[in-house]
């Protein structure tokens, strides 16, 4: 899993005068908030280095496949068009609609990330890490489980369109 865990940068012009709170040193240029309290960019990345660590964890502990997934059909495909988009017709089906799907109704994601903060560094960290471990359950699920069939010379397996 690789993921970007700082959260935005605060400019201490715009802050005011702050101090990291492990190192204790005056910060200049940007500071970074984690749990209501403020680091210099070094000691950001490494607290946060470590909720990742935590994070990436009950990802692999917690994320599953709660129903069968559905494969996206090709022939099936269909993009609304602007007209329809705005007529409010927003409906398509697509490779990334299928994916969503799967995100949303074939797997606990929902669940975990319920109550998380995105624009909390420790929720945003622990967000990231559910939808990455969620993402590889579901693409594994379909190119490992396909990839078996067509080694013994079977059909893909398909299911349904949502």
């Amino acid at each position: 899993m690789t993921m970007d865990i700082l959260p935005t940068p605060w400019l201490i012009e715009e802050l005011g005068p702050a101090d990291c709170v492990i190192c204790k040193k005056h910060i200049t240029g940007e500071a970074y908030p984690i749990e209501e309290e403020w680091f210099c960019e070094q000691c950001a990345e490494a607290c946060l280095a470590d909720i990742q660590k935590e994070a990436i964890a009950f990802a692999l502990e917690h994320c599953r496949i709660t129903s069968p997934l559905h494969q996206f059909q090709e022939e099936y495909e269909y993009r609304c068009g602007h007209e329809e988009y705005e007529l409010g017709c927003k409906e398509s089906y697509t490779e990334n609609s299928v994916r969503a799907f799967n995100r949303h109704c074939c797997t606990n994601y929902d669940d975990l990330i319920e109550g998380l903060d995105r624009f909390d560094a420790t929720d945003h960290v622990f967000y990231v890490a559910i939808r990455e471990r969620i993402d590889e359950l579901v693409h594994g699920y379909h190119c490992s489980d396909n990839t078996e069939r067509e080694k013994r010379g079977e059909e893909p397996e398909r299911s349904a369109g949502p």
